[in-house]
């Protein structure tokens, strides 16, 4: 039987049942911030919060050129293991931000329950 770590985020595949295991991207940043670690230095957890670190961090996760190669946004889908399958249109996506906006077809892929009493969450 498979150990899963205590953080690991998970979700259930509506076709097949299956729990599904995903990795996040920056995860192991954000374990950090909201750490025990964190606790003990608030002046840092507000500096590294504030809106000028998260603009400096979109803009080098999202913007920056090198992340933007062909090859780097082909090597962040298999790492996502993101579907084409699910896209509206796989040829747009360029760069992190693309992948991250795409749209997905959900209508298709991932359709809502017509019963009032199932929640569906995205």
């Amino acid at each position: 039987m498979e150990m899963i770590p205590l953080d690991a985020h998970q979700f259930i595949q509506r076709d097949t049942g299956q729990v599904i295991t995903e990795r996040l991207l920056a995860d192991n940043l954000l374990q950090w911030l909201y750490s025990r670690t964190r606790e003990k230095a608030p002046r840092l957890f507000n500096q590294l919060i504030s809106r000028r670190v998260n603009d400096c961090c979109a803009y080098w996760q999202f913007d920056f050129p090198t992340r933007r190669m062909p090859t780097a946004v082909k090597h962040l889908i298999r790492e996502l293991a993101i579907s084409f399958e699910e896209c509206l249109d796989p040829e747009t996506l360029t760069s992190p931000r693309r992948l991250f906006e795409r749209q997905i077809r959900f209508w298709h892929c991932r359709p809502m329950s017509p019963d009032a009493a199932h929640i569906v969450s995205p």
